[in-house]
């Protein structure tokens, strides 16, 4: 009711705290929705949380507070910083016939049945080449899957 009543006289700026805590997942997508409506009508929106998955989903820039400001930045740049993400290709057959192929772009790649992982600091930039790599050799891809860090 406290989102209807904050939405009602269609303001510029909303200010939210928490605004789906306590609700249940039909609800909570149903509230998302809404803001995403509000963001897609020029409303700009400062929402707190504590639920970092709900800021990534939300956000274009999350701050991180911890007594004072940790981070600033977009969600995927905030999870580059986080670590490591991983690649994980499959391929028809045996990955191991691929390694020598990939060795030059990730020497650690680990090779199980017909997945190859690879542990890149930046998969979505890497990836690209990776595949490239794979698919001059011929390597028969089925899945090319990249793993992030969540927030």
């Amino acid at each position: 009711m406290a989102i209807c009543r904050a939405l009602l006289h269609k303001p510029d700026i909303l200010l939210l705290d928490e605004p789906t805590s306590g609700l249940d997942p039909e609800v909570s997508k149903l509230v998302r929705d809404l803001l995403r409506d509000c963001r897609s009508r020029c409303c700009a929106i400062l929402l707190s949380t504590h639920n970092l998955d709900e800021a990534e989903r939300q956000a274009d820039r999350i701050a991180v507070l911890q007594q004072q400001l940790v981070a600033l930045d977009t969600p995927a740049a905030l999870r580059r910083r986080l670590g490591t993400g991983r690649l994980i290709v499959r391929v028809e057959g045996e990955a191991a016939a691929w390694t020598t192929w990939v060795r030059a772009i990730d020497p650690s790649v680990q090779v199980d049945g017909p997945f190859l992982t690879f542990t890149l600091g930046d998969v979505e930039a890497r990836t690209p080449q990776v595949v490239a790599a794979l698919a001059t050799a011929g390597a028969p891809i089925l899945e090319v899957r990249p793993e992030l860090p969540a927030l």
